[in-house]
């Protein structure tokens, strides 16, 4: 009598990834975790901020531990991780979402030692810093208006709008397109230290708006 084909039971069977799905991670099933992540940019879940705290304060302690060398500029490294973390371009990358979490510290990882490498080449140099001229072409060109007062501050309004298109130009080149700040200084026709003390100010700026939104 031929032998009956045993039958499988309940949860065998099944392929690897299925069982790795049931992986929690933040306090959140893997999948369920990265939708929240594709929501930042969008309508943000009401749970995304207390997933990023929770992401926060463990590559902080990550970076305490491995990178003493960051010293002051541990908070800036953890806050451009996580803006590379909700990106859109860099959600694309993540292939398996059974493995969101050691995807993602390998960003806060390689952007820790990119600010390391960064933090190392400005203290070699020997020159002093030469900081970006602050004054452009627009803050040249004659003014319509006869009166001297009206000129002067239509220059300072145009100047606090160039600021901000500058700032938030080298931030989109280094946070979304992930340039180096040697490049991004290239392509500003600026230097490397100005880029970074754009981007500097920028991350400040960023911290006071999320903070206020808390």
């Amino acid at each position: 009598m031929p032998s009956r084909p045993a039958s499988a039971s309940p949860g065998e069977g099944g392929p690897a990834a299925s069982a790795r799905a049931e992986r929690i991670v933040y306090g959140l099933p893997c999948g369920e975790l990265v939708a929240v992540l594709h929501t930042a940019r969008s309508a943000p879940d009401p749970r995304l901020d207390s997933i990023l705290a929770a992401i926060r304060r463990e590559w902080s302690a990550i970076a305490r531990a491995r990178y003493p060398g960051l010293g002051d500029d541990i908070a800036d490294a953890v806050q451009v991780a996580l803006m590379k973390l909700i990106s859109p371009e860099k959600l694309a990358t993540l292939t398996d979402p059974t493995c969101v979490d050691r995807w993602a510290r390998s960003i806060f990882v390689n952007t820790a030692l990119d600010a390391l490498r960064d933090g190392q080449r400005r203290h070699r140099r020997s020159a002093a810093p030469e900081e970006a001229d602050e004054t452009d072409l627009l803050d040249r060109l004659p003014s319509p208006a006869p009166d001297p007062e009206e000129t002067m501050r239509r220059a300072q309004r145009l100047d606090v709008v160039r600021r901000c298109l500058a700032r938030v130009e080298v931030a989109g080149l280094r946070y979304v397109e992930d340039l180096p700040e040697l490049e991004i200084a290239a392509r500003t026709g600026t230097t490397r230290d100005a880029v970074a003390s754009r981007l500097k100010r920028f991350r400040r700026w960023l911290r006071e708006e999320l903070e206020r939104d808390e």
